[in-house]
């Protein structure tokens, strides 16, 4: 009779212990927060980072939504995203915008990708791919 009790205490404790762990990894990640630039800046940096410590491990970027506005009639600027972790890699097509969006995308390295924004007015979801992991789909926003 002990052993079948302890038995079942064990399954329970084991059990709420993964359900724990579940629930943090389901934690969000980052703030949901906006980043603000400019086309007199000639550039604007996206960080990619991949939460550290998983079983399934997720990318997430340090700003869902990237807001690039027209500043005294100057289009175009450029986006660089960068992976924080050495560990990670892009894929081939490791940022994608709709086509006709305004975006040209290229990697740099396996770590940097750069794409050249038209400053085509408009809201667009891009995806993020690293090699092995799933894609992330945030947000531009050309004003």
């Amino acid at each position: 009779m002990f052993t079948k009790t302890l038995s079942a205490i064990v399954a329970l404790v084991a059990v709420g212990v993964v359900g724990w762990s579940v629930a943090q990894f389901q934690k969000t990640k980052f703030p949901h927060q906006g980043q603000k630039c400019k086309t007199s800046v000639p550039t604007c940096n996206i960080k990619v980072q991949v939460e550290k410590l998983c079983i399934f491990c997720d990318v997430y970027v340090d700003f869902e939504l990237t807001e690039v506005t027209v500043d005294a009639e100057k289009k175009g600027n450029t986006i660089t995203w960068d992976i924080a972790d050495g560990r990670y890699e892009f894929a081939q097509d490791g940022i994608v915008f709709p086509q006709g969006s305004g975006f040209d995308c290229r990697a740099q390295n396996k770590q940097k990708f750069v794409c050249d924004n038209q400053s085509t007015p408009g809201v667009y979801k891009y995806i993020v791919k690293l090699k092995d992991l799933d894609p992330l789909d945030p947000w531009v926003v050309n004003n």
